[in-house]
């Protein structure tokens, strides 16, 4: 019987190359057709968070002017960094004013600005992943990557909660999980030389961006270079870690040398680290640790059962182990850096190294197949991806606000801001505090009935308010104010000491508008402080409503505004 067999199997080994280029083709048609096949449902998602007339949310509208209005900045010629503060990249502003090109500024731009990182960072995941792990796993990591910068969700909530803000946090989250699978999953036995330096000039590439989106994640990204030389790669692993270092310097000199922001950016940032109390993070970091700590240790264990033979556990806490546990603790240090949220993107990133990592090191039988562990490795990135999922279709069947609280955004240049009719934030904890979407919009219809009198149908004017962040612009197609802060955050952004000097900010201010209650009230007050003795002396009052103040500058003939 066995030689009966033997002409079949030697048979099927004299394959032609003939044959074995034609099979080799046909893969890599089927891997470009499930890369098309990702990319084509990213856009089918972003598509569907603005299919319903607009960009929902459910709690922080406000802070879609940040991004917005910065893009304002660019069209005017006014560079981050240079012609106004913010403690984030240029690189945030410049991929928000992409889609602004061809499309009106709208909130609608935010959307396809994250679907422009969704797929670089699953184009990225392919690149790094593939031939590593099976590509059914593979297509699940990129769409998990590239679903991290697209989601409307807020890190660490349900799937009602709908924000759609701080998107160089996602984006940067999306980032850094391909950072993490290009250094720290195993490559093949046998991987050229051309693999590794792949690898690193991708790792390289991201890292870059990482640090002109927000520098936190750039150190990070960096830290897992590190990781890689002392876990899966070793120290053969050198040339990967080599070409990534140069092409991430690289490509952050060459950046600094065309746009010139960099001296401003370290300027920006260093404002930001002086106006932060300093106020002790253990507590923040206590309670992220035990956010993080039921990951960690499943994390762990399942790095160690891909070690397990058929009687017990054998082996030390080898690398693949240590590559998924720091992976999950370089989260958490991310986490503690930023706004803390008991979710980390990197979890299941985490699971997926140190169960593929730890079960390469081992020789011979395993107590669990390679298919069980791979669909447990997979199991936290199906979870994340439906909770997204969900958010996604949230959009499209949420009840929306449609009162006259709301429906005055048709005047304006902003009619793609869709309002939940529930609020899924915080409560105020103070009445006088305003912190429902609706109610701070319903604000705006206010200060601009009072302001567009004044404006006379001009739009060569700069109006500046003294509060979180400024919509004015965007929405009446204002002027933005040159040397603003991005946005106004007390002891954040700045305070008394630490701000725009007021000769260059109100120079050429045309309005000043002065809210009576407001989210943020600290905001208000600090600015007060900041700038108020300017307002008076250069500024006078002009209107004012129940809940706005308008100042209008003294000498404003040169404009025609008087």
């Amino acid at each position: 019987m066995d030689s009966d067999l033997i002409p079949s199997f030697s048979a099927r080994l004299s394959v032609s190359p003939a044959t074995r280029r034609l099979a080799a083709r046909r893969l890599v048609l089927a891997d470009l057709a499930a890369l098309a096949g990702i990319v084509l449902g990213l856009v089918g998602i972003a598509s569907i968070l603005v299919v319903r007339g607009g960009v929902y949310f459910s709690q922080w509208a406000p802070d879609v002017f940040i991004p917005l209005n910065g893009v304002l900045h660019i069209f005017a010629g006014q560079w981050p960094h240079r012609d106004f503060v913010t403690p984030v990249g240029s690189l945030w502003y410049a991929i928000n004013a992409l889609p602004a090109l061809i499309l009106p500024l709208t909130v609608s731009v935010t959307v396809w600005a994250n679907l422009i990182i969704g797929v670089i960072a699953a184009v990225a995941t392919f690149g790094v992943a593939l031939g590593k792990i099976p590509r059914w796993m593979v297509c699940l990591c990129a769409f998990y990557t590239g679903l991290v910068a697209l989601s409307p969700r807020q890190i660490g909530e349900g799937f009602e909660h709908i924000s759609n803000n701080a998107s160089y946090n996602r984006y940067c989250w999306s980032l850094i999980c391909v950072i993490a699978l290009a250094a720290l999953l195993p490559s093949p036995h046998g991987t050229t030389r051309t693999r590794e330096r792949v690898d690193g000039v991708v790792a390289g590439l991201l890292i870059a961006m990482c640090f002109y989106i927000k520098v936190t994640y750039a150190a990070a990204g960096f830290g897992f270079l590190g990781l890689a030389l002392v876990t899966t790669r070793g120290l053969t692993g050198w040339r990967f870690a080599a070409w990534a270092v140069c092409t991430a310097v690289g490509t952050i000199a060459i950046a600094a040398i065309i746009t010139g922001d960099l001296p401003g950016y370290l300027a920006d940032l260093q404002t930001a680290v002086a106006v932060l109390p300093h106020t002790a993070r253990t507590v923040q970091a206590l309670n992220q640790l035990g956010y993080t700590m039921p990951g960690l240790l499943f994390v762990a264990l399942a790095a160690r059962l891909a070690k397990a033979g058929p009687t017990g556990l054998h082996g030390s806490f080898g690398p693949g182990a240590w590559a998924g546990v720091l992976t999950v603790v370089a989260g958490l240090a991310i986490e503690v850096q930023n706004h803390p949220e008991p979710e980390c993107p990197l979890l299941p990133v985490a699971l997926l190294i140190g169960w593929t990592a730890s079960r390469l090191e081992t020789d011979g039988p395993h107590r669990f197949s390679k298919g069980s562990g791979n669909i447990a490795s997979c199991s936290f990135l199906v979870f994340v991806l439906v909770l997204d999922l969900c958010a996604v279709a949230w959009t499209a069947i949420a009840p929306v606000e449609t009162g006259p609280t709301i429906a005055w955004l048709s005047g304006t240049q902003v009619t793609d801001l869709r309002i939940a009719a529930h609020y899924t934030g915080p409560e105020p904890h103070d009445r006088m505090i305003l912190q429902i979407d609706s109610q701070i919009i319903a604000r705006w219809n206010e200060a601009i009935v009072m302001l567009r009198p004044h404006l006379q149908g001009r739009h060569d004017v700069t109006v500046f308010p003294f509060m979180w962040s400024n919509p004015f612009p965007v929405m009446l197609g204002l002027r933005p104010v040159r040397h603003e802060i991005a946005w106004w955050d007390a002891n954040r952004t700045f305070n008394v000491a630490h701000k725009p000097a007021p000769d260059a900010i109100l120079d050429g201010v045309d309005y000043v508008l002065v809210p009576k209650d407001y989210v943020h009230p600290d905001t208000r007050e600090v600015m007060l402080a900041a700038y108020g003795s300017d307002l008076q002396r250069t500024f006078t009052a002009v209107d004012h409503t129940a809940h706005w103040a308008l100042w209008a500058r003294r000498t404003c003939a040169r404009r025609s505004l008087c």
